[in-house]
């Protein structure tokens, strides 16, 4: 059964009414309306979500209300700050269960093969030094993910703005274009998010170029 992202009122109910408000640690979801973010990630009920970066755990903790008690929800941060208080909030969560796990993106994660139904990614890949480490997480993530699983990616524009990072770390949609085709990945969809934009790839099933 897919979540109904029809209502607008509806999804922001069920992401809370103070999404993305409130922030003491990173986050981003201030940014993004929550019904056209999760609408782009086709997340069905009993789905499992990884956050990876996940700050705050807005988006995670969205998530979990979204998918119920049948899916699951992982939030991966290497700040243990971040981590603490995503269980804290996520122990009074409704919905799937939120396992926080301090962990360093650019190694092998903790995640089975195999296991996850989307691994989400914000505002997060043009932070990590360099190309070799951000191929090695679009590896990791390839590992996590079902057959049919996707990787969303939400980036800046890579444009001037008054926010943000600077136009010289940003990362174009056709430079992580490059890093998910060279990891297995094709492109499924993008999103304009404004000053942002959202990409989602799933496992190639021919060759990308």
């Amino acid at each position: 059964m897919s979540v109904d992202t029809s209502c607008a009122g509806r999804l922001r109910h069920r992401c809370g009414s103070r999404f993305g408000r409130g922030r003491s640690l990173p986050n981003s979801a201030h940014m993004h309306a929550p019904e056209q973010l999760f609408g782009a990630l086709e997340l069905k009920e009993g789905d499992v979500f990884v956050d990876l970066g996940c700050g705050a755990g807005e988006y995670a903790l969205c998530a979990a209300r979204m998918l119920g008690e049948s899916g699951a929800v992982y939030a991966l941060d290497r700040l243990s700050d971040a981590v603490e208080e995503v269980r804290r909030k996520g122990s009074a969560n409704p919905g799937a269960p939120v396992r926080a796990v301090v962990a360093e993106l650019t190694e092998t994660l903790p995640l089975d093969d195999g296991i996850a139904d989307v691994c989400f990614l914000c505002t997060v890949l043009h932070a990590i030094d360099g190309d070799t480490k951000r191929r090695r997480l679009f590896a990791e993530m390839y590992r996590a993910l079902k057959p049919e699983g996707r990787a969303a990616v939400v980036e800046c524009k890579k444009e001037a703005s008054r926010f943000g990072p600077p136009e010289n770390m940003r990362l174009s949609e056709s430079d992580v274009d490059a890093l998910a085709c060279g990891a297995g990945f094709s492109r499924k969809s993008a999103t304009d998010l404004g000053d942002n934009y959202l990409v989602v790839y799933e496992k190639a099933r021919a060759r990308c170029e």
